[in-house]
């Protein structure tokens, strides 16, 4: 053989040999958060949500999807009865161009009306479901496009989204709460398809924390405890949500926190458009909350039993690995 055959021959036996040996996940995808803008001039923060999205886009390989978990937008509405979610769409379009499904999550900014910002708006909320008009309607009654589920067979993964500020028929708003609101008809409905599921990996989205390190008990209250009984006894394993602008992974373990009767993993996306929250601001230091500020993504692999998630936040010094960590299905 020529010493120049032989040469080629060797290079293309390593390069099969890395491509063998690199890792093959059966899902992929991405969690975002909190990509709204500073006002209703700029709905949403396309400086840094493009940012977010050039770094996704760099991924190998390529999310499947992303979930954005909740306040897609500064404000929802605006006093004339316009909205802004067909600007947020036109904004996720360098997801949706490289075959990105995006999945939307409600949050309480997206049921604002500009200059309006202690109450949520039914008229809104049904503008979004109008807006979004392509997700699942398989949530409870009325929450169409507002809780949903769909499954990954290919992964074997189950994904639960929850409206975590729903505005009943016969309300035309509701008042503000940090906490957000969770009704027994969500509770019920999230009990149900995590009782019928098969699947082996089973995620949960919301926009509100149950339980927030911003809170000065940090305490799940009324049916938040109840959800969070509920999505432990379904066998989910992790619960992801926004709201806070800020990261945080918290194990809770029954008595690790008031009113935690389970364990089951939270995790808080940081901010890929709000101001993040610094963390003198923030109620709690203990480490086994994970807490970091900035903005930031999330990466989340799932193989055989194990999901791996990887937290990419923007600090000092450039994007970096903020986070890491491996879940085992049961």
């Amino acid at each position: 053989m020529r010493p120049s055959t032989l040469i080629r021959s060797l290079w293309l036996a390593l390069a099969l040999l890395l491509v063998l040996s690199a890792p093959v996940w059966a899902l992929r995808f991405v969690v975002l958060s909190d990509t709204q803008g500073p006002d209703a001039k700029q709905a949403v923060n396309l400086p840094v949500l493009q940012e977010v999205q050039e770094r996704v886009l760099a991924l190998e390989p390529r999310p499947s999807f992303a979930m954005v978990t909740g306040d897609l937008v500064q404000v929802g509405g605006e006093q004339d009865r316009r909205t802004h979610f067909e600007e947020w769409k036109v904004a996720m379009r360098p997801f949706t161009d490289a075959g990105i499904r995006v999945w939307p999550v409600v949050g309480n900014h997206d049921l604002y009306v500009n200059q309006i910002y202690n109450f949520q708006y039914r008229w809104v909320q049904d503008a979004f479901q109008k807006a979004f008009a392509d997700l699942p309607q398989n949530g409870p009654d009325d929450y169409e496009g507002l809780a949903y589920a769909f499954e990954d067979p290919a992964s074997n993964s189950f994904f639960a989204v929850l409206d975590t500020y729903h505005i009943p028929k016969s309300m035309e708003a509701i008042s503000y709460v940090r906490q957000g609101h969770i009704r027994d008809e969500q509770t019920l409905w999230l009990a149900e398809k995590l009782a019928a599921t098969p699947a082996r990996h089973r995620f949960v989205f919301g926009h509100n924390p149950v339980y927030s390190p911003q809170g000065p008990m940090q305490s799940c209250i009324g049916n938040w405890c109840d959800l969070w009984q509920v999505m432990n006894e379904g066998g989910a394993r992790i619960y992801f949500c926004g709201h806070d602008h800020l990261y945080s992974r918290r194990l809770v373990t029954a008595g690790s926190l008031p009113e935690a009767t389970s364990t089951m993993l939270q995790v808080i996306c940081p901010t890929s458009g709000g101001k993040p929250r610094p963390l003198d601001k923030v109620a709690v230091s203990d480490p086994s909350w994970h807490l970091w500020s900035g903005h930031g993504f999330l990466v989340v692999d799932v193989q055989g039993a194990t999901v791996s998630v990887t937290a990419w936040g923007k600090g000092p010094q450039g994007w970096e690995r903020i986070d890491g960590f491996d879940v085992t299905a049961h």
